[in-house]
């Protein structure tokens, strides 16, 4: 039990720790101010969506009422008829003015993808073409989903056996909470899996999901209470108090959702574990590039969840970091799957062209302890490059350089 603590106050240290370190905070009122551009773009294409569909066309204004009923805090009535009135003013935009709105929604998705990335520490980004197609798909594909989801749980409720064993089991009052935290969960789900420019495994992005839902509906009630109990802003600016509050609610929700984004990071790269040793760059390197030669023998590609999981050791380079500098250098490749491989033949590449192809240092000791046993030959290796480096290196600089020098003239 001690050491679960132990752990667990090492994973809040180290969340709480990136999350800092990444400026989420400046980040979230970043993507406060995006978000509040791009609100009515995203409900315009989100309605035509629907308009687009016959039977779904019904279906908008329902969609609409439940998100502001159970994604925004109180005054969410007085927000919804404001953006209505922006909505339907967009509806009689030209054709350029329509344009100008798609670009604003697709604007927000690449602004909330560069967040990400910078999360994933991924600083490549997708391609413009993959790009819009990923925007468009999240756009158009997002509202259908929710309204399916809305007529699906409207049509499961209204079953007659269903309604009796709910009102039997007096389960209405914790049935009906639980639809919006799974259509969050789900969005989010999607946000932490498909945004980042990276292979995200879709468990951590559910537990990630999970906890950012329950975060957002814990702070939704918070802010209720806050609003309710203490209405300053109602006394200060009156009817135009929807605005700040709006803009404080949008401003919690991205902080939420960069704190799951960390969180799902952190299981991702399995930070809860206290590491006994901690590996220098070229160490690291040259341990997981064993890990790919023996895969290239088995015909097989790996991903970086397999390679976090063969040891419980820590790391001075952040693992998505060092696995960017070999694709550069080309000793691996990324496959169309996703994972990664082997770009060269070690038949042919020597240790003294991999040390020169690293831009770490050769390490003082190596912590053979720590590593697999077939890591031998990599110590007994760096201990002789040592040796040999200290050896010629150790040679003073009158001796280093030609006896015979030029004679400097101005």
């Amino acid at each position: 039990m001690l050491k679960q603590l132990h752990q667990g106050g090492h994973f809040c240290w180290y969340l709480t720790k990136r999350f800092f370190q990444d400026d989420c905070l400046y980040r979230a009122s970043a993507l406060t101010f995006t978000a509040l551009l791009a609100l009515v773009p995203l409900m315009t294409v989100g309605l035509s969506v629907f308009m687009a569909f016959p039977h779904f066309g019904e279906w908008g204004q329902r969609v609409q009422n439940f998100i502001f009923q159970n994604f925004v805090p109180a005054s969410g009535q007085a927000l919804q008829s404001y953006l209505q009135g922006f909505v339907a003013q967009a509806h009689n935009l030209s054709l350029i003015g329509s344009l100008f709105l798609v670009v604003t929604a697709v604007l927000m998705l690449f602004t909330i993808e560069q967040t990400l990335n910078h999360i994933w520490r991924v600083e490549k980004p997708r391609r413009e073409l993959t790009a819009f197609l990923l925007y468009w798909a999240l756009l158009t594909l997002a509202p259908i989903l929710l309204g399916g989801s809305i007529a699906l749980s409207a049509a499961f409720l209204s079953i007659p056996w269903v309604v009796d064993a709910v009102n039997l089991l007096h389960g209405g009052r914790f049935l009906l909470p639980v639809i919006p935290f799974l259509l969050a969960m789900l969005a989010f789900t999607i946000l932490y899996s498909a945004i980042p420019n990276c292979h995200v495994p879709l468990r951590y992005s559910v537990v990630g999901a999970a906890v950012t839902s329950l975060l957002f509906n814990l702070s939704k009630y918070g802010f209720t209470a806050y609003i309710t109990h203490f209405p300053s802003y109602t006394l200060l600016y009156g009817t135009f108090a929807v605005i700040p509050l709006f803009l404080i609610w949008l401003y919690l929700i991205w902080v939420i959702v960069l704190f799951g984004a960390e969180l799902t990071h952190a299981l991702m790269f399995r930070q809860w574990r206290i590491p006994a040793v901690t590996l220098d760059g070229f160490t690291h390197a040259c341990v997981w590039l064993g890990y790919f030669w023996q895969a290239q023998q088995e015909g097989r590609a790996l991903s970086m969840d397999f390679l976090v999981k063969q040891q419980a050791l820590g790391y001075e380079v952040p693992p998505e970091k060092l696995i960017r500098i070999l694709l550069e250098q080309h000793v691996l490749e990324k496959t169309a799957t996703g994972l990664y491989s082997l770009n060269r033949d070690f038949n042919v590449l020597t240790f003294e062209e991999l040390r020169h192809l690293l831009p770490w240092k050769l390490p003082a000791e190596v912590p053979l302890a720590s590593l697999p046993t077939w890591c031998e030959g990599l110590k007994k290796t760096i201990e002789r490059v040592q040796r040999c480096v200290q050896e010629e290196g150790g040679m003073p600089l009158s001796e280093v350089y030609s006896a015979s020098l030029l004679k400097l003239t101005d």
